[in-house]
């Protein structure tokens, strides 16, 4: 949800989540529409400034410029793909995304995701 204050300036949510509701790691969409959705990905996360693995899953921080676009990956991905949770935060000169998963294979579809090699989980 956009709001606007009174010089009709834009501001995003800070925080948008979305949890997961499955453990079952299982993706809706067609071949055709993971293909072009993992495109979609590559183009946002060539552009990270930073990038830190977690016990379930992955973080990265990006420009706030690219909000618009995580928030929009983020809904398309919880969509289709129930096992992953993902959360957007907003800061004044960045915005991160979390997707983590305890879903077992989880990690190998947020590796491919997050444009990585599949990765090993990191110790607590």
């Amino acid at each position: 949800m956009r709001s606007y204050d009174a010089n009709m300036t834009q501001h995003l949510p800070a925080t948008v989540r979305h949890e997961a509701t499955s453990s079952t790691v299982a993706c809706t969409l067609t071949t055709k529409g993971a293909a072009q959705q993992i495109r979609s990905w590559e183009q946002v996360v060539e552009q990270a400034i930073d990038s830190t693995p977690l016990v379930d899953g992955i973080r990265m921080t990006f420009p706030a410029g690219l909000t618009e676009d995580l928030q929009r990956l983020a809904a398309s991905e919880a969509s289709c793909c129930s096992f992953l949770t993902i959360e957007v935060v907003t800061s004044a000169n960045t915005a991160s995304i979390t997707i983590t998963s305890e879903a077992e294979g989880g990690q190998a579809i947020i590796a491919r995701i997050a444009g990585l090699p599949p990765f090993e989980t990191v110790s607590p």
